[in-house]
């Protein structure tokens, strides 16, 4: 099962109690469906089980007596698309009636005198959700989105989300229009608003799964950045060393440079902390750091020298 399809069979579970919830939940699955007109009122989905939830939440709203049918079709692709379609002129009527609309709009929009509670607006995008909406799994990317051939329709679904307090993106792609989101803790919000609030705490433990992930991706390319700049400190150290007492031996350097030298050379692979570890009593940190850098700045001038000589 996708990660899309658990959240819908979430969704499907926590059906409003209240008959004005549930009639806003069945308004955003018509809503969003194929038509929604005086010629037919039809929803089409890859998911059986979402036909087959519309169809009990008419039955619900409208009574037994509604009559309703179900078919089952193959796409291009050779995959199975399920229709719900009310096709009686009278039941078409009824529901269109009850839902403030004419059936003739040339652009289909929310009638929002239909939300009677405070709770009906997230019903009802539970239910557009449902017929338009897909998640992708957190584990890829954060994306959740709405999608329908109508503009006026999704302008208005975007309106309702703002309404929440949320800030969806909009574009176009051919002749889709999309709503949709991108970060992760505003999907994890409207989950929880559409009555899938098990699926939101599952996109907010892989956000968390992730960012430890990488804050320990970034510990340790830290860590092996600074053991390389270690690594190529010490060798170069060494390098001036070898070459100091080469060229002029071990008196040039004197007593203290000479004991930091001898440090480095028993210790070639050694961090500053590390030298400090086996270094005499009494010589700081900073002391012996300046040391070897007094070493680096003489083997410098001595290669200097060499190299004007040998011109």
């Amino acid at each position: 099962m996708s990660f899309s399809t658990s959240v819908k069979t979430e969704i499907m579970k926590n059906v409003p109690e209240t008959r004005c919830c549930a009639a806003a939940m069945l308004y955003g699955l018509l809503l969003g469906g194929r038509s929604f007109s005086a010629a037919s009122i039809e929803l089409v989905s890859e998911k059986k089980a979402v036909v087959q939830f519309a169809k009990e939440l008419t039955r619900r709203i409208f009574g037994e007596m509604m009559r309703t049918y179900s078919i089952e079709r193959q796409n291009a692709a050779g995959h199975s698309l399920y229709s719900f379609r009310i096709v009686d002129p009278d039941d078409i009527q009824q529901i269109l009636l009850f839902y403030g609309h004419a059936g003739q709009e040339v652009s289909l929009r929310i009638q929002r005198q239909c939300f009677l509670c405070t709770e009906c607006r997230r019903h009802f995008l539970a239910g557009a959700f449902l017929s338009m909406g897909r998640v992708t799994n957190p584990q890829k990317e954060y994306h959740l989105e709405l999608t329908s051939s109508r503009r006026g329709l999704m302008g208005d679904l975007a309106e309702e989300f703002r309404r929440i307090g949320w800030q969806p993106k909009v574009s176009r792609r051919g002749n889709v229009n999309l709503l949709y989101f991108k970060d992760s803790k505003e999907i994890e919000e409207v989950l929880v608003a559409v009555g899938a609030p098990m699926k939101s705490l599952e996109v907010m433990n892989v956000k968390i799964y992730k960012d430890i992930r990488n804050q320990v991706n970034r510990l340790t390319n830290c860590e092996t950045a600074n053991i390389d700049k270690t690594a190529t400190a010490a060798a170069g150290q060494t390098a001036d060393i070898e070459y100091i007492l080469e060229k002029r031996g071990e008196d040039f350097l004197g007593e203290e440079l000479l004991l930091a030298a001898r440090l480095r050379l028993e210790n070639p692979e050694a961090s500053l902390n590390q030298l400090m570890e086996v270094c005499p009593p009494g010589i700081s940190r900073s002391s012996l750091n300046r040391r070897l850098a007094k070493i680096r700045e003489l083997a410098k001038k001595l290669r200097e020298e060499e190299g004007n000589n040998g011109q």
